[in-house]
């Protein structure tokens, strides 16, 4: 339980960071409201990434294939827009914001990993 909440929370704090980085980066396009705003919606960025992405995953698997799964990059920026509708606070305009914070916020989660080993959050 512990480490769910501590992953929820890193989560948060990756997406604020990345939502940051896009705007410094000259991404208007996407902006979050608050923290818990961004708790709610990389909550939500989960649900519908393991719910959803699957399936689209296997809809688009032909585009995959011929574009080498950069595709997926598309569908990533998808799911932030999804999340985006549902009015939580986070706000995405196109799918070009959407995908430059998708892909900081994959980076950002990496490295949050690198930082803080699963082993010290829990994980065995």
């Amino acid at each position: 339980m512990i480490k769910t909440l501590i992953r929820w929370v890193l989560g948060a704090v990756a997406m604020t960071l990345a939502v940051k980085l896009a705007n410094s980066a000259g991404m208007t396009g996407v902006r979050i409201d608050n923290f818990a705003a961004a708790l709610v919606s990389i909550a939500l960025l989960t649900l519908v990434n393991a719910v959803l992405r699957p399936i689209v995953n296997a809809l688009a698997c032909a585009i995959n294939m011929m574009t080498f799964g950069l595709f997926r990059l598309v569908i990533n920026g998808a799911m932030w827009m999804l999340v985006s509708r549902l009015d939580v606070g986070l706000h995405v305009n196109g799918i070009l914001d959407a995908i430059v914070a998708s892909l900081l916020l994959t980076i950002l989660g990496w490295v949050l990993d690198l930082i803080i080993p699963a082993k010290s959050r829990g994980d065995e």
